[in-house]
């Protein structure tokens, strides 16, 4: 449409908000007014000064008057989220925006790491019910890796590889122990501090090894006693046919006069040939092949001989300290039921007085 060649120009009242405000009582209604310190047009409805349009020095988001980009600038990737305390727009983190966000989909985190900008702040996972905080495996077994400050090196803790089969719970002690302790499993997957059992520093240490009651001498070798069911010094003979002599000893301990004790020589061959008996002292000394032998006969008196076949293979009386020559020669065997390289004795003090009495027999083992 052509301009027209008459035109009406129209006036519009113009001045500050502040002065169009006191003087508009001097405007008529309906009359239009510029604003030209708001850059805006209003109009007068009702005595009062009503704006027209919006304001035209707007050029920004954050020049809206429900948008806060002032207080907290925004950084990158944020986005604009309600405040219905302070009835605005401010920047917010998208996770942020929603208080109970869920993945749709495999979090991701690329080259990133989970991490938070509280002083001192913690970083908390929470399983729901009985549910695990769970490290899966991929090319290898699951690992938690536990970094030193620096994150230059670390220490790790893995799973078992699948080969294992393996599936258990460890559960820690309720403590923190104490210095020396050591970790231990009840078999079940419960761990508890325990005190170290101190270290076997010599043979004799050992619960089934006596090298005290009879000190070993040069040249002999541990010996099963099968009667005290443990390992002690004795002198260790040839093999079948061997001609090496040897003396195995015993000492009782201290025997009122008249008293017996039992005794077990060790590495004597389970068979062989007396060639003589020493005793410390006067004594009554009987030698058996088997224990039950020895049992069999332990009420006997010293002035009753012993029967054929009971299983007495040796008997000796001394008047001191004296050397029996075994004359002719006489033999012995062990006879249990598993042939051992022991003889067993019954020794009787004859001394007139409480001591200890000591027996040396010097024999040939002939059977290994």
């Amino acid at each position: 449409m052509p301009v027209p060649s008459y035109r009406v120009p129209v006036k519009v009242a113009r001045g500050t908000y502040s002065n169009l405000s006191s003087n508009v009582g001097s405007l008529e209604e309906g009359e239009i007014c510029y604003a030209n310190d708001e850059n805006a047009i209003y109009v007068i409805e009702g005595g009062a000064l009503t704006k027209a349009t919006a304001d035209l020095s707007t050029s920004s988001i954050g020049d809206l008057s429900d948008v806060d980009t002032t207080t907290a600038a925004p950084t990158d990737g944020q986005l604009l989220k309600w405040n219905n305390v302070n009835s605005e727009w401010e920047p917010g983190d998208i996770l942020l925006s929603d208080p109970s966000p869920a993945l749709s989909a495999d979090l991701d985190v690329v080259t990133y790491y989970i991490t938070t900008t509280t002083t001192n702040g913690n970083i908390e996972v929470a399983a729901n019910g009985t549910g695990s905080f769970v490290v899966r495996g991929n090319t290898n077994s699951g690992k938690l890796v536990l970094n030193c400050e620096t994150n230059t090196h670390g220490v790790s803790i893995s799973s078992p590889p699948h080969s294992a089969a393996a599936t258990y719970d460890l559960v820690l002690p309720g403590t923190a122990g104490t210095a020396n302790q050591v970790l231990k499993t009840d078999g079940s997957g419960n761990l508890d501090w325990v005190d170290q059992t101190a270290g076997v520093s010599s043979i004799d240490d050992l619960s089934d090894v006596d090298t005290t009651t009879v000190a070993p001498t040069d040249g002999q070798a541990l010996v099963w006693d099968n009667a005290n069911s443990q390992w002690e010094p004795g002198t260790v003979s040839g093999g079948g046919g061997s001609s090496a002599r040897s003396t195995v000893t015993q000492t009782t301990a201290s025997l009122a006069n008249g008293a017996a004790a039992n005794a077990t020589f060790s590495s004597t061959g389970k068979s062989g040939q007396f060639i003589k008996i020493t005793t410390d002292r006067a004594a009554w000394v009987t030698l058996y092949n088997t224990i039950a032998a020895r049992t069999a006969d332990s009420s006997r008196l010293e002035t009753v001989d012993p029967t054929a076949g009971s299983g007495v293979v040796l008997e000796v009386i001394t008047t001191g300290a004296d050397t029996v020559q075994v004359t002719p020669t006489a033999g012995y065997y062990n006879d249990e039921s598993t042939p051992l390289s022991e003889l067993y004795a019954k020794i009787v003090n004859k001394s007139g007085a409480a001591s200890t009495v000591q027996v040396d027999i010097v024999l040939l083992p002939l059977e290994a």
